[in-house]
């Protein structure tokens, strides 16, 4: 037998715990164990779609830094910030510029256009 200020106590950790995971801190208000069950049910497969996405993102980003690596030797500090900090169009840019670039800063110093 659960007793009330028990399952209070446990309703209000894992709330918590939810609360500092979530990197948007967009959680609804929430005060009992079935609220918490019907808010995780809607929403783990919107956060294992971003999951996904920045895993993906991740990965051309890595990728990336591999291939201007075998093409140009190691990278600067500069141009691993400057690939960390583009964004995924960017990114695609610079993986199809790399076969016609001279140089790394040729390539990375172009307008983000």
């Amino acid at each position: 037998m659960t007793r009330p200020p028990l399952r209070r106590n446990i309703t209000r950790w894992i709330i918590g715990l939810i609360r500092r995971r979530a990197s948007n801190g967009r959680i609804p208000p929430l005060s009992d164990l079935s609220e918490v069950s019907a808010m995780l049910t809607e929403r783990t497969e919107t956060w294992t779609e971003r999951w996904v996405q920045e895993g993906m993102e991740k990965g051309q980003v890595v990728l990336l830094q591999r291939q201007l690596g075998k093409r140009f030797g190691p990278l600067p500090e500069w141009a691993v910030q400057r690939i960390e900090q583009a964004g995924v169009e960017q990114i695609g840019e610079w993986a199809e510029a790399i076969f016609d670039a001279r140089s790394l800063e040729a390539l990375l110093e172009q307008d983000d256009a």
